[in-house]
């Protein structure tokens, strides 16, 4: 508690003096052993007050969306933890402006189609931020996310370079099974080309490669939720579904980065031994059924079709999960740190183009 209450003061440019009696400074914090119960409220106190002061600091953020960001159709509440994509203007042209996607209240895809001037192929990426959660609902959630995924994906996947703006959450696609199953109802034009193949309508030009990064709050060996009887998201009733792992290549028909190591995971019994995340959240987290877990593990993937083919680990991923949750090795390397200042770690790879 002492520790957060400075790095507060810190953040904050506090100078030792709490005019709003909202931030707790480290001289507040109780240090008395003789009465450990009055220690014990006293921390509880700063605790809570620090909580309120920055959850008052993120309502003030998000009370008025920036003009920008209402012209492009951004209505629901500003997601704080971003999605963006950055490339190299000295080797790719934009063919397109930048395309959103609400996914779910307050979550957003972002896509851009880019030429690059060496090659003069064309690359469409995306990115986007799933639920996060491990009961049903979130699950579920995430299903549907990437449903709409597909939809946005597919639309910018053709060879023509012509592009629209997207600032509407694209249709959902009503589901009877589960969401692999009702990729056969979609495009499969569109399908084919999002996933590299042969594009029927246009055979004048290779399809565009398509690499999709994401924090997709699910591990890839995260159990599929079978449901006895039916689970409703807003208007769509779902009655089972594939994890998200297996919703990339089934429902996006992509490869990841950690396909290699899951399969090996899955022969061998083992869990996949490498992580993205590694934290265990403190007193201060919105997230109060978190507190205290240590979320360990692979969640954040990058995606990409069957005309590209994984090089290479730019940088090697960390193996900090196969002896799970809470082992000695993975707690002395808690993120955020000094060395990683992010709750996840970088997956950064090289991509070459198939023969």
């Amino acid at each position: 508690a002492e520790r957060m209450a400075n790095q507060n003061a810190v953040l904050h440019g506090d100078d030792g003096e709490d005019d709003d009696d909202l931030t707790a400074t480290a001289a507040q914090l109780p240090r008395s052993r003789d009465d450990p119960t009055l220690a014990s409220r006293s921390s509880s106190r700063n605790i809570r007050r620090l909580r309120e002061a920055w959850r008052k600091e993120k309502a003030s953020t998000n009370a008025d969306l920036p003009h920008t960001l209402r012209e492009i159709g951004v209505t629901g509440p500003l997601d704080d933890d971003g999605a963006a994509i950055f490339w190299k203007k000295d080797r790719f042209d934009p063919l397109s402006s930048p395309e959103f996607a609400e996914i779910s209240r307050g979550q957003a895809a972002v896509k851009i189609r880019l030429r690059d001037k060496v090659t003069g192929r064309k690359v469409v990426v995306a990115t986007a931020h799933l639920k996060s959660g491990v009961d049903t609902k979130a699950q579920l959630t995430r299903s549907k996310q990437m449903t709409r995924i597909q939809q946005f994906l597919s639309a910018g996947c053709t060879s023509s370079s012509s592009s629209r703006n997207s600032t509407r959450p694209p249709s959902s696609v009503k589901t009877g099974g589960s969401i692999a199953d009702n990729s056969a109802a979609l495009d499969n034009d569109k399908i084919e080309s999002a996933s590299g193949g042969s594009n029927k309508n246009d055979k004048s030009s290779p399809s565009p490669f398509l690499i999709f990064c994401m924090d997709a709050n699910s591990e890839p060996l995260e159990k599929s939720v079978v449901l006895g009887g039916s689970c409703k998201i807003g208007k769509e009733e779902f009655k089972s579904t594939a994890n998200t792992y297996r919703q990339i290549n089934k429902v996006l028909g992509l490869q990841t980065c950690w396909d290699g190591m899951v399969a090996d995971a899955q022969k061998q019994n083992q869990p996949v031994p490498a992580a993205t995340v590694n934290k265990i959240r403190g007193p201060l987290s919105d997230q109060t059924k978190k507190i205290g877990k240590h979320a360990l593990g692979v969640i954040d993937y990058v995606c990409y079709s069957k005309n590209l083919r994984l090089s290479q680990f730019a940088i090697e991923p960390l193996m900090l999960a196969s002896d799970g949750p809470f082992n000695r090795k993975a707690t002395d390397a808690l993120i955020p740190s000094l060395d990683v200042p992010s709750d996840h770690y970088p997956v950064v790879v090289d991509l070459v183009a198939q023969a």
